[in-house]
């Protein structure tokens, strides 16, 4: 889904500040640049089409269509939270990592909004009941370490 990226200029990508509006753009657009890339190649499901819904919301509110509920393709729908999560997780340039519970807490505001309620469920089932919080420590022990930096 990041193919798009190399056309997005390493200082967009590497800016320790908040972006502008246009430069917000041009990250977004990447998802649509790396459908562009793939859209003749073959694969056995509809790769292309689910990178151009990732900015669909489940309530309707995103783009570039509007698709609301399972017009959104299931596929799409379960890379959104998960990349919400992983993005969430993640120290990024301008930010530090969330805490796992925090970007649980934010998917579930989201839910029935910008996400599906199941995806969020089975992840947050996938961590708590069937060793996900271990599998990911590794995220926490990087919070710990940044804080004492």
């Amino acid at each position: 889904m990041n193919l798009g990226k190399i056309l997005v200029p390493p200082e967009i990508l590497t800016k320790a500040g908040n972006l502008t509006e246009e430069e917000k753009t041009i990250v977004r657009d990447s998802l649509f640049a790396s459908a562009d890339l793939l859209e003749g190649v073959k694969f056995n499901l509809p790769v292309a089409e689910t990178l151009r819904q990732l900015q669909e919301h489940w309530d309707g509110s995103g783009q570039p269509r509007g698709l609301s509920g399972t017009a959104i393709n299931e596929a799409a729908r379960i890379i959104m939270v998960a990349n919400a999560f992983v993005g969430m997780v993640s120290p990024r340039a301008y930010r530090a990592a969330l805490d796992m519970n925090k970007a649980i807490s934010i998917l579930m505001e989201d839910a029935d909004k910008k996400y599906d309620r199941k995806p969020i469920s089975a992840l947050v089932n996938f961590l708590d009941n069937r060793g996900g919080r271990e599998q990911w420590a590794h995220f926490s022990d990087d919070l710990d370490n940044q804080s004492e930096r």
